[in-house]
């Protein structure tokens, strides 16, 4: 029935509404922390990229090269490598301590 349909329909829209949400301050915090670091992508990280791909899927570099000399493509890469670089560098700044579980702390998760 129309209710039903319409009453998933909400609940998709808050659903997709806070995973956006979500989203869009993890892109803040990642891109403020790497802002606040200085962090680059430079022309050597984008050759290490490209050696990466190579190794991954056996293509030519000269074929991924081709592929990164399309504007789209290169900024998105771009974007990839800048995000990685930003979250080594915050995991790297962050202190973790391991911690064992009791048996009754793993059966409540």
């Amino acid at each position: 029935p129309a209710s039903e349909v319409q009453a998933r329909e909400e609940e998709i829209r808050n659903s997709c509404r806070e995973q956006a949400i979500q989203e869009i301050k993890l892109v803040v915090a990642v891109n403020t922390f790497g802002e606040a670091e200085k962090l680059t992508v430079t022309e050597e990280d984008f050759e290490k990229e490209i050696s990466s791909l190579v190794s991954q899927t056996g293509m030519q570099a000269e074929l991924i090269a081709q592929y990164f000399a399309q504007e789209q493509n290169r900024s998105n890469a771009v974007d990839r490598i800048y995000r990685t670089k930003t979250i080594a560098a915050l995991m790297a700044k962050v202190k973790t301590k391991d911690v064992e579980l009791k048996d009754d702390d793993a059966e409540a998760k």
